[in-house]
């Protein structure tokens, strides 16, 4: 009677191990594709327990940040060459697909996608 009992645990722990390598399988794909980048030009929400620079903030306002490059007045910043953004500058640290840290800047995060006069073009 023990090796039937031994037969019956070993094949109901094979058919467990196979189910469950199956859920995981289909489970994992879908947790995979949740978790995947966003498409381009969708902005990823703010990472939990952190704000977001403004304009109003006081360093920000100095330097002149624009969370959004694509609306930075050309004439009040001569310097500004289409196609800089946060992402792209030496003093930003990406955090995510849109948010990072600037170094100019002490609390908060900034947008990939804007501008400061501080930009410096990575090496």
């Amino acid at each position: 009677m023990k090796n039937q009992s031994r037969r019956s645990f070993l094949l109901g722990l094979a058919t467990f191990l196979g189910v469950a390598a199956t859920w995981s399988g289909l489970f994992g794909s879908l947790v995979q594709s949740s978790l995947a980048a966003p498409a381009k030009g969708k902005d990823v929400p703010l990472p939990a327990g952190e704000t977001e620079v403004t304009t109003a903030d006081v360093v920000a306002n100095a330097i002149g940040y624009n969370p959004d490059s694509t609306k930075v007045d050309v004439k009040s910043n001569p310097t500004f060459k289409k196609g800089q953004d946060c992402s792209s500058c030496a003093l930003y640290t990406k955090t995510n697909e849109s948010w990072g840290k600037c170094q100019m800047i002490q609390v908060g995060l900034v947008r990939s996608h804007g501008w400061c006069r501080s930009y410096n073009k990575k090496a």
